[in-house]
């Protein structure tokens, strides 16, 4: 929120009610009390230029004077108010002052035409008859000779006024300074271009801020001059040369605001742009018409123009506007009556529109809810009470109040001060403007297409919704990373900007094109991620069945190469297949792509099982298959492993299995893994009487023969016969016992002769 100072100066924009009653020309004169000016038809004027008239601070009139005689507020010549030496053909023959101090006394300063009886002044004092006021002392001599120009503004100090006067024949401007003390006699001495020649006809009139000096000269060489003047010392500088168009400039004025320039030089209006790089150059001619005098602001801040002869004055309605659009109006204000009773001249009042203090705004308009804070300078005025209006009912004794208006509307400010028995009263207006509606924008999302958490944001896409129904050249809007810069309206953002982080704030400032009201919103810039599609890379489907593809639930759209667009279809061809899918991140499709293959699968066929048998339980089984899948091995037909291989097998009869994982079938063989016995007893008690290998029987083509240990052929036997009864190796055994006997063996060494023949019969075995 910015605060507004609101400094009091005698450098104001507004007026008070000193100079809202004009008496001019022929017997004419307007009335300002109303707003807009109404004719007065009781004025006792007739004069062909300059005149002065003062009201008090309510605008009722106390006096008006030609240069030559006062007339007091019942419009009679004020005592002793004849034979002033001004002049009715000088061009500015009199301005009226109050005296600095006081309430009662005031100076009236004059000037003739043709300079010879000089630049002198008068004092009235109301506080003589009953308010209608008498002239004390008269025509004291300043300046001589001078020319017919003359104005005031205050001194910088809020309480003393400077009187500026330009000799005669010379190029010298004299600023004499008015204090409570009464008028200095030592002026300021400065310097001028142009030289006024023996007639002295031209005017003189000083900016509302006290800054400027506008000079004419209606003779050759013609034109007006504008100068820098220091309120603080009274010193002129810096001439800049404006050439008149159209014939001798007369009339000046200077806008409100002190930026726009007016003069008149014949049947022409002329215009400067003063805050143009060549002021003179900017110079355009308003209007060609009828004759034109003097030039006068008014306490409406218009600014009027004097038509010679005419019943009427014309009146520029917006003067601070460059061209034509400053609104030239040349029957502004009817002076009524009979066209030949009241009658505009050369002339209108010389008023001095910068009382001693005014309300002067550094911001001329208020945001609703901003803080204005008053202040009175120079700050060394010291007044003994003071009583600020705010124009909405509320009210401060403070010096330096500060207040905040919590509607929009145009508020009349009034200042009351009081110092050493004498009020003054100053005031204006000040518009209060409303805070633009402003809506909050939705978030702005966009898709990370690059991978790396940024991407480029079209920011003026967001006026529309934040404007919603206004006018969008009306306002102002910008975009800002932080809040501060936003309400500073600093660091803007380009149009096109790339988020920093994820999300991101901005700031929005949308601003008043006029009152430079504001207000703030903010949205965020996301950046979303591309959408994952959790969903298996390779699917398989069975010869002469379909594979369902199944995508994920949740997105927005799908569409597969196929050009289907449900989230689950089913395929009968194997191959790639391409699914899309796009989801809504606020209000942004975001789009992803996921490759899928898909395979055909068929049942195996047990082509060949290997085996390593001959062992009690290290023997192995390798399978081997054919088909187009992803397939599973068993012996039981129950546990299944991915591997064809199995080892650490006993001997014996085995179911092999071969499974498609995707159940598209399976295949069964059997093997058998052979072993021999290693001993067998044919004695004859049932058990072990035979030998023959086991599971032989299954193999019914198996041939097997026993020779001895020398190679001697025994018996052969097939794989499906009970096998071996041993018995042609029994009676080689019983002989050899035998032959052992008859040698007179011992039973001991009989029996190690069985141990070695058992030996013998396993050699047998294993042979």
């Amino acid at each position: 929120m910015k605060t507004i100072i609101i400094l009091l100066l005698f450098t104001s924009y507004t007026q008070a009610q000193e100079h809202n009653i004009w008496y001019f020309g022929y017997h004419a004169g307007l009335d300002f009390n109303g707003g807009a000016p109404l004719a007065l038809t009781d004025g006792q004027i007739n004069t062909i230029e300059g005149t002065a008239s003062i009201s008090d601070n309510n605008g009722d009139l106390l006096f008006y004077t030609d240069g030559v005689t006062i007339w007091n507020k019942d419009h009679q010549i004020m005592e002793n108010g004849n034979d002033l030496m001004g002049h009715e053909s000088s061009t500015q023959s009199a301005i009226i002052i109050p005296k600095p101090g006081s309430q009662q006394q005031y100076y009236v300063f004059t000037v003739p035409a043709g300079g010879t009886s000089g630049f002198r002044y008068s004092t009235i004092d109301l506080g003589i008859n009953s308010g209608l006021g008498a002239v004390i002392n008269k025509n004291n001599l300043l300046q001589a000779p001078a020319a017919e120009c003359i104005n005031t503004t205050w001194h910088n100090n809020g309480e003393d006024i400077w009187v500026v006067a330009h000799s005669y024949n010379f190029n010298l401007f004299y600023t004499y300074l008015v204090t409570t003390g009464g008028v200095s006699s030592s002026p300021v001495i400065s310097s001028s271009v142009l030289i006024p020649d023996a007639v002295g006809m031209g005017s003189v009139k000083i900016s509302p801020d006290g800054s400027k000096i506008a000079f004419t000269r209606n003779a050759i060489p013609n034109g007006t001059q504008v100068f820098d003047f220091n309120n603080a010392t009274g010193v002129i500088s810096n001439p800049i040369q404006l050439t008149a168009t159209g014939g001798y400039d007369y009339g000046v004025e200077f806008s409100a605001s002190g930026n726009v320039l007016y003069t008149t030089s014949g049947p022409h209006l002329n215009q400067y742009d003063l805050l143009a790089n060549d002021i003179a150059a900017s110079g355009i001619v308003i209007i060609i018409g009828v004759g034109f005098g003097s030039i006068q602001r008014g306490p409406d801040n218009k600014i009027y123009a004097a038509r010679i002869d005419q019943n009427y004055v014309s009146v520029i309605n917006n003067p601070e506007t460059i061209g034509v659009g400053c609104n030239f109006q040349a029957e502004g204000v009817s002076l009524g009556g009979n066209d030949f009773l009241r009658l505009s001249t050369f002339g209108l009042p010389n008023t001095v529109l910068s009382p001693v203090f005014k309300i002067k705004l550094d911001n001329q308009t208020l945001c609703i809810g901003e803080v204005a804070t008053f202040s009175i300078n120079p700050s060394t005025t010291q007044f003994e009470s003071v009583l600020w209006e705010f124009g909405d009912g509320n009210t401060s004794a403070e010096v330096s109040p500060v207040h905040t208006y919590q509607a929009a509307g145009t508020y009349t400010v009034k200042l009351t001060a009081h110092r050493q028995g004498i009020t003054k009263v100053t005031q204006t207006s000040i518009t209060v403007s409303p805070i633009p509606p402003i809506t909050q924008p939705a978030n702005m999302a966009l898709c990370d297409e690059n991978h790396n958490g940024t991407a480029l944001f079209n920011l003026i896409a967001q006026n529309a919704p934040i404007l919603g129904t206004q006018d969008p050249n009306e306002y102002i809007i910008t975009y800002h990373t932080t809040l501060e810069y936003a309400e500073s309206g600093t660091d803007s953002l380009d149009g096109n900007f790339a988020n920093t982080s994820n999300p991101q704030t901005i700031y929005v400032r949308m601003e008043d094109k006029h009152s430079g009201c504001y207000a703030t919103t903010s949205f965020d810039l996301i950046v979303a991620p591309e959408p994952v599609i959790a969903m298996p890379d390779n699917y398989t489907f069975c010869q002469g069945s379909t594979a369902v593809l199944t995508a994920p639930e949740g997105f927005e759209t799908y569409l597969w190469s196929t050009g289907d667009t449900a989230r689950i279809i089913n395929v009968n061809v194997p191959g790639n297949y391409i699914l899309t899918v796009t989801e809504n991140n606020n209000g942004s499709l975001c789009e992803s792509s996921k490759a899928i293959t898909v395979y055909v699968s068929d049942a195996p066929i047990i082509t060949q099982i290997h085996s390593s048998d001959w062992t009690d339980n290290h023997n192995t089984i390798s399978i081997s298959v054919s088909g187009s899948g992803n397939y599973e091995y068993s012996l039981n037909g129950i546990t299944y492993q991915d591997s064809p291989e199995f080892t650490g097998l006993e001997s014996g009869i085995y179911n092999v299995y071969a499974r498609n994982k995707n159940g598209c079938g399976l295949d069964i063989d059997e093997i058998m893994l052979l072993m021999y016995p290693k001993f067998f007893t044919p004695n004859g008690d049932g058990i072990n009487d035979t030998w023959r290998i086991k599971h032989s029987w299954n193999e019914p083509g198996l041939s097997v023969t026993i020779l001895d240990r020398y190679g001697k052929y025994i018996t052969t036997f097939a794989g499906n016969s009970t096998g071996w009864d041993g018995t042609l190796m029994v009676v080689r055994f019983l002989l050899q016992i035998i032959g052992l006997l008859l040698k007179g063996t011992t039973d001991a060494s009989i029996k190690a002769t069985f141990l070695w023949s058992d030996k013998y019969y396993y050699s047998i075995s294993n042979y």
